[in-house]
């Protein structure tokens, strides 16, 4: 599964994943603290801590981050994911043809199958 999203994209839970990923492209590892308190301030999301904490959790769940030592960063497998994704995309749209791509748009980002 691949999750694509922009920080301003969702309401509510996904903006809270979409901020984690945001913090944990331009700074790793971090732990849940230090997450926690750029998604309050950088974002201005109003959310608990124990929201922060889910979101890592389901992230995790995902194979979308990684946890060790209570740090978290991102999953360079999902990095690479995207990367492909991005390229194929990106392919197809220089040629003007129709993506070989199975998409999906779930509601926290679009999904590769």
């Amino acid at each position: 599964m691949i999750l694509i999203a922009s920080p301003s994209d969702f309401e509510g839970e996904g903006k809270v994943k979409d901020a984690v990923v945001a913090i944990l492209s331009c700074r790793w590892p971090l732990s849940l603290k230090s997450i926690y308190s750029a998604v309050t301030r950088q974002y201005a999301l109003h959310v608990s801590y124990q929201a922060v904490h889910k979101a890592l959790n389901q992230l995790a769940a995902k194979g979308v981050i990684l946890k060790e030592n209570n740090e978290y960063w991102l999953n360079i497998e999902w990095i690479e994911k995207i990367k492909c994704f991005t390229a194929s995309l990106e392919k197809a749209y220089a040629k003007e043809q129709q993506p070989v791509l199975q998409t999906t748009f779930a509601g926290n980002g679009f999904m590769r199958k």
